[in-house]
């Protein structure tokens, strides 16, 4: 399949949520007003190169979650705010990239890995 260039997302007072299976454009601006905004690429069909997300958050929440063992990085420049990464596994040469730019004011962004499910053992 062909992969989106832009796409936009939003959340003003409320939440948008973005999981399952899925196709991220190359670009994807998000802006959070008084809301939050879940990204889950766990199950993403992710193209081989860059993806970008620009955002911008005011008073509001961003969590991003990523595949283990993708390449992640962050620009984003927190004021009265955080940024959290907790990626610390190193990434394939070849693996697909997401770089996350923007700005929070008064909020915070999340970044983890989703962990593997471990099978029971019987």
């Amino acid at each position: 399949g062909q992969v989106q260039e832009t796409a936009s997302m939003g959340a003003v007072l409320g939440s948008t949520v973005r999981k399952g299976v899925w196709k991220p454009a190359r670009s994807t601006r998000i802006f959070t007003l008084l809301g939050s905004t879940e990204l889950d690429f766990s199950e993403a069909e992710i193209p081989p190169g860059v993806t970008e997300i620009e955002m911008f958050c005011v008073l509001g929440g961003t969590e991003i979650t990523v595949p283990p063992g993708m390449k992640v990085e962050v620009d984003v420049v927190p004021i009265l705010g955080g940024v959290d990464n907790k990626i610390s596994e190193a990434a394939e040469p070849d693996a697909p990239t997401l770089r996350i730019r923007g700005f929070t004011v008064l909020g915070g962004i999340d970044i983890k890995t989703k962990k593997q499910k471990k099978k029971r053992r019987r």
